[in-house]
Protein backbone atom coordinates (compact mmCIF):
# COMPACT_ATOMS: atom_id res chain seq x y z
CA UNK A 1 0.00 0.00 0.00
CA UNK A 2 2.66 2.61 0.93
CA UNK A 3 4.17 2.29 -2.53
CA UNK A 4 1.01 2.83 -4.56
CA UNK A 5 0.49 6.27 -2.43
CA UNK A 6 4.23 7.04 -3.18
CA UNK A 7 3.24 6.67 -7.04
CA UNK A 8 0.42 8.50 -6.34
CA UNK A 9 1.65 11.45 -4.36
CA UNK A 10 4.35 11.14 -7.41
CA UNK A 11 1.78 11.34 -10.25
CA UNK A 12 0.11 14.12 -8.12
CA UNK A 13 3.68 16.45 -7.44
CA UNK A 14 4.98 15.98 -11.05
CA UNK A 15 4.33 19.68 -11.91
CA UNK A 16 0.91 18.37 -14.25
CA UNK A 17 -2.56 20.99 -12.94
CA UNK A 18 -4.90 18.11 -11.31
CA UNK A 19 -8.09 20.22 -10.52
CA UNK A 20 -10.90 18.89 -8.64
CA UNK A 21 -13.01 15.55 -11.08
CA UNK A 22 -16.50 17.96 -10.92
CA UNK A 23 -18.90 16.20 -13.64
CA UNK A 24 -19.71 14.97 -16.82
CA UNK A 25 -17.73 13.98 -19.61
CA UNK A 26 -14.81 16.15 -18.92
CA UNK A 27 -14.51 14.77 -15.22
CA UNK A 28 -14.29 11.35 -16.77
CA UNK A 29 -11.73 11.79 -19.01
CA UNK A 30 -10.05 13.96 -16.82
CA UNK A 31 -9.99 11.20 -14.38
CA UNK A 32 -9.15 8.55 -16.51
CA UNK A 33 -6.17 10.32 -17.25
CA UNK A 34 -4.82 10.33 -13.67
CA UNK A 35 -5.72 6.95 -13.77
CA UNK A 36 -3.11 6.19 -16.84
CA UNK A 37 -0.79 8.02 -15.17
CA UNK A 38 -0.81 6.71 -11.85
CA UNK A 39 -0.79 2.81 -13.34
CA UNK A 40 2.01 3.76 -15.42
CA UNK A 41 3.88 5.06 -11.76
CA UNK A 42 3.10 2.06 -10.12
CA UNK A 43 4.23 -0.02 -13.53
CA UNK A 44 8.18 1.32 -12.80
CA UNK A 45 7.91 0.19 -9.44
CA UNK A 46 7.08 -3.21 -10.73
CA UNK A 47 3.44 -3.56 -9.52
CA UNK A 48 0.27 -4.19 -10.64
CA UNK A 49 -2.43 -1.81 -10.75
CA UNK A 50 -5.93 -1.91 -12.45
CA UNK A 51 -7.87 1.13 -11.83
CA UNK A 52 -11.69 1.11 -11.96
CA UNK A 53 -13.60 4.06 -12.26
CA UNK A 54 -17.23 3.89 -11.49
CA UNK A 55 -19.22 6.38 -12.63
CA UNK A 56 -23.06 5.57 -10.50
CA UNK A 57 -25.27 7.30 -8.35
CA UNK A 58 -24.15 6.05 -5.17
CA UNK A 59 -27.75 4.92 -4.53
CA UNK A 60 -27.62 2.77 -7.46
CA UNK A 61 -24.06 0.99 -6.17
CA UNK A 62 -24.02 -2.56 -6.65
CA UNK A 63 -21.61 -5.47 -6.23
CA UNK A 64 -22.30 -6.01 -10.03
CA UNK A 65 -20.83 -2.74 -10.82
CA UNK A 66 -17.32 -4.18 -9.97
CA UNK A 67 -15.17 -6.60 -12.13
CA UNK A 68 -12.94 -8.13 -8.48
CA UNK A 69 -9.72 -10.41 -8.80
CA UNK A 70 -8.94 -13.26 -6.18
CA UNK A 71 -6.82 -11.70 -3.82
CA UNK A 72 -6.48 -8.65 -4.84
CA UNK A 73 -6.46 -5.60 -2.64
CA UNK A 74 -9.93 -2.84 -2.92
CA UNK A 75 -9.86 0.92 -2.44
CA UNK A 76 -12.68 2.89 -2.14
CA UNK A 77 -12.25 6.64 -2.36
CA UNK A 78 -15.32 8.87 -1.88
CA UNK A 79 -14.76 12.30 -2.26
CA UNK A 80 -17.95 14.67 -1.41
CA UNK A 81 -20.28 12.04 -1.86
CA UNK A 82 -21.66 10.69 1.19
CA UNK A 83 -23.84 13.23 1.87
CA UNK A 84 -25.88 13.16 -0.82
CA UNK A 85 -26.70 9.89 -0.07
CA UNK A 86 -28.03 10.90 3.56
CA UNK A 87 -30.47 13.58 1.87
CA UNK A 88 -32.11 10.58 -0.22
CA UNK A 89 -32.86 8.25 2.95
CA UNK A 90 -31.13 6.23 6.00
CA UNK A 91 -32.15 3.10 4.13
CA UNK A 92 -29.89 4.41 1.21
CA UNK A 93 -27.23 5.17 3.47
CA UNK A 94 -27.50 1.55 4.27
CA UNK A 95 -27.64 0.06 1.10
CA UNK A 96 -24.31 2.07 0.20
CA UNK A 97 -22.49 0.88 3.28
CA UNK A 98 -23.29 -3.12 2.45
CA UNK A 99 -22.15 -2.99 -0.81
CA UNK A 100 -18.43 -0.92 0.49
CA UNK A 101 -18.48 -3.81 3.29
CA UNK A 102 -19.21 -6.64 0.86
CA UNK A 103 -16.14 -5.41 -1.35
CA UNK A 104 -14.08 -5.63 1.83
CA UNK A 105 -11.57 -2.36 1.12
CA UNK A 106 -8.65 -2.66 2.53
CA UNK A 107 -8.36 1.33 2.72
CA UNK A 108 -11.23 3.45 2.49
CA UNK A 109 -10.92 7.01 2.00
CA UNK A 110 -14.24 9.31 3.16
CA UNK A 111 -13.78 13.50 2.75
CA UNK A 112 -17.02 15.29 4.03
CA UNK A 113 -17.36 18.73 5.20
CA UNK A 114 -19.29 18.82 8.53
CA UNK A 115 -22.35 20.60 8.61
CA UNK A 116 -26.09 20.48 10.02
CA UNK A 117 -27.78 22.53 7.60
CA UNK A 118 -31.21 21.49 9.01
CA UNK A 119 -31.29 23.09 12.08
CA UNK A 120 -34.56 24.66 13.35
CA UNK A 121 -33.20 28.30 13.30
CA UNK A 122 -32.36 30.67 9.91
CA UNK A 123 -28.81 32.16 11.46
CA UNK A 124 -27.36 28.65 12.62
CA UNK A 125 -27.99 27.14 8.79
CA UNK A 126 -27.21 30.00 7.32
CA UNK A 127 -23.52 30.08 9.75
CA UNK A 128 -23.69 26.54 8.56
CA UNK A 129 -23.52 26.95 5.21
CA UNK A 130 -20.93 29.76 4.71
CA UNK A 131 -18.68 27.46 6.78
CA UNK A 132 -19.65 24.62 4.49
CA UNK A 133 -19.32 26.35 1.03
CA UNK A 134 -16.28 28.60 2.67
CA UNK A 135 -14.07 25.53 3.23
CA UNK A 136 -15.41 23.78 -0.49
CA UNK A 137 -14.10 27.27 -2.34
CA UNK A 138 -11.05 27.38 -0.31
CA UNK A 139 -10.65 23.96 -1.49
CA UNK A 140 -10.78 24.63 -4.88
CA UNK A 141 -8.67 27.65 -4.56
CA UNK A 142 -5.68 25.83 -2.96
CA UNK A 143 -5.97 23.18 -6.02
CA UNK A 144 -5.27 25.72 -8.71
CA UNK A 145 -1.87 26.79 -9.74
CA UNK A 146 -0.66 29.66 -7.99
CA UNK A 147 -0.11 31.80 -10.90
CA UNK A 148 -3.25 31.02 -12.84
CA UNK A 149 -4.54 34.22 -14.63
CA UNK A 150 -7.08 32.21 -16.27
CA UNK A 151 -8.85 30.49 -13.28
CA UNK A 152 -9.09 33.54 -11.35
CA UNK A 153 -11.61 35.54 -12.95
Amino acid sequence: MATSGVALSTAWSSGRDVPPAGSGSRARDRLQEIGDDLQDHVRLLGLKLELQIVWSNFEDLGLEDFSLEEGGAVVVNSILQLHRVVKESRGALNSVLQVVYRLSPKTVAVVEQDSSLNGPFFLGRFMEALHYYSANFDSLDAAQPRYDRGGRR
